[in-house]
């Protein structure tokens, strides 16, 4: 290969990943934790609201009418039931309302979300006070930002040309150097082959995420284009050819019985093999009734298809309901699960973490060989210091304001209005700080050093809390079959002491630095 066409490739390896550096760590970082979501969910909900794990659970009927009648119920509006399962252990319900709630009960909009203990049919929660997990998976897609969505696209897009220039660039190297790591050498060297070696071994993940990742956040601009150009702006129509139908029942006005929905749940579970994860249901006591369930089939890699029931015909209608798998939602629903890791068990998800955390240490390694290689260019102080606070305080503080963020789920009074809001402030705040310690402090090891430290004393701040405040109540758990609470503040202290190492070994070698530094110039 001519050294011009591996010169343009660094060149454009090294700009492009400066750039992308901070949105790219964040994705990958919320990527990591969302990796094991239903486990944080457990973690920030069961220890104040334990169940007992009894497979008992309520009629869904007695459930439903119980609630409908404690509210201004809108029946014209979608119902929906999230079931209890590996995800999570409550039922969720989700009541559209006639009139909405005061904004003081901390809802925008004309929906209840209910929190149901699915033996006792208790209302545990109607606030959503703990959005830890859902938090971090919005930041994962979409950055928590307006138009965040195709933000990540283009993000991806160019993750997609760092892979591609990054291969160039080792190509000849690939297999000669796979492993080297010079730890005798300069510690530019050593971050070099950090970098390096850690970029060979994550290809094949990181090319999957960059291709998924470009799918799914920019495939909403071809969608456009095709409902535009095709389907002269019908997206009903548009969504139903590709097999995503949502269908509409127009309201009678004609009272009716509902049939009972545990039957029904067990006629769909059994006459297709599969699990019904959600139930919505249209015009509620209505003779036009109509009632989805939404149904992942047992042993595939990530089938999922839709069941609707027709009250007036007491019957699931041929025309909603095709025998025909749609290959299009097929492949869709493939790329989510390859993505997303949800079929899989704790150990794959397990080793997705560790590449995830692989990589987010390969764009911290970038940016410092870039900051290290223009550090001595006092033109341009003020930019570089921009570029520090920027990029290694936008990276190293994304860690250290997850660890406040999962300090501040752990110990904010659950009753408190706007808890989320609360949490995700805290995460904001952490994160503006960390940037602008970053942009003062021009000892790049010191720094991450510190950062290091201090994610490692919030982490075990939480830990301390489970372990002492909540240590009966998550053995019970543990006890009940729920060990997803003790498995995540274990996992917590095992990142702490690893940031803690981690961080005690910078700040020494950082010491070391400067000490040589200080005998050279006497």
């Amino acid at each position: 290969m001519k050294a011009s066409t591996v010169r343009h490739a660094v060149e454009a390896h090294g700009w492009v990943g400066l750039i992308i550096s901070v949105p790219l760590f964040i994705i990958f970082w919320a990527g990591a934790v969302t990796l094991f979501h239903p486990e944080v969910e457990r973690w920030s909900t069961m220890p104040h609201y334990p169940l007992s794990g009894s497979e008992a659970t309520l009629p869904l009927d007695e459930v439903v009418e119980d609630k409908i009648a404690q509210y201004d119920f809108d029946s014209s509006h979608r119902l929906r039931l999230h079931l209890p399962g590996e995800h999570t252990p409550y039922l969720w319900m989700e009541l559209p309302l006639l009139e909405p709630l005061p904004e003081a009960s901390g809802h925008h909009a004309q929906h209840v979300h209910l929190m149901i203990d699915p033996v006792s049919g208790e209302t545990l929660s109607t606030s959503e006070p703990f959005q830890l997990a859902d938090f971090i998976n919005q930041l994962h897609f979409n950055l928590k930002l307006p138009q965040g969505l195709y933000l990540v696209g283009i993000v991806t897009f160019f993750f997609l040309v760092l892979v591609m220039t990054g291969l160039v660039i080792q190509l000849k190297n690939l297999f000669k150097n796979f492993f080297l790591y010079r730890n005798n050498s300069t510690t530019r060297s050593q971050v070099n082959d950090i970098h390096t070696v850690v970029g060979v071994i994550s290809l094949p993940y990181g090319l999957m995420y960059a291709l998924t990742g470009v799918m799914f956040n920019l495939s909403i601009i071809f969608q456009i284009t095709t409902m535009i150009t095709l389907y002269q702006g019908d997206m009903q129509t548009m969504m139903e050819d590709a097999g995503f139908a949502s269908y509409q029942a127009e309201m009678t006005e004609q009272a009716a019985s509902m049939p009972d929905l545990d039957t029904l749940l067990q006629k769909v579970e059994a006459q297709a093999n599969t699990t019904v994860h959600t139930i919505s249901i249209q015009n509620y006591g209505d003779q036009s009734a109509l009632i989805g369930f939404s149904v992942l089939e047992n042993g595939s890699f990530a089938r999922s298809v839709d069941r609707f029931y027709q009250l007036s015909t007491d019957s699931f209608p041929e025309a909603m309901n095709p025998q025909q798998h749609n290959l299009f939602t097929d492949g869709v629903n493939m790329l989510f699960s390859l993505h997303m890791a949800n079929y899989a068990g704790v150990d794959l998800r397990l080793l997705y973490f560790l590449l995830a955390i692989g990589v987010c240490a390969m764009i911290v390694a970038g940016n410092l060989l870039w900051m290290t290689k223009r550090q001595k260019q006092s033109r341009h102080a003020r930019t570089l210091a921009v570029m520090r606070g920027l990029t290694l305080g936008g990276t190293m503080g994304t860690i250290t304001a997850t660890a406040m963020a999962f300090l501040l789920e752990r110990v904010l009074p659950v009753a408190l209005t706007d808890r989320g809001e609360w949490m995700m402030t805290g995460f904001g705040l952490t994160l503006l700080l960390s940037v602008v310690m970053a942009y003062l402090n021009r000892r790049y090891l010191r720094y991450l050093g510190w950062s290091c430290v201090l994610s490692a004393l919030l982490l075990l701040g939480v830990v301390v809390v489970d372990s002492t405040l909540m240590t009966a109540v998550i053995a019970s758990l543990w006890q009940a079959g729920f060990p997803q609470v003790a498995a995540i503040s274990l996992g917590l202290l095992l990142f702490a002491l690893l940031l803690g190492g981690l961080g005690l070994l910078l700040l020494r070698r950082e010491a070391k630095q400067s000490i040589t530094m200080q005998a050279g110039h006497l």
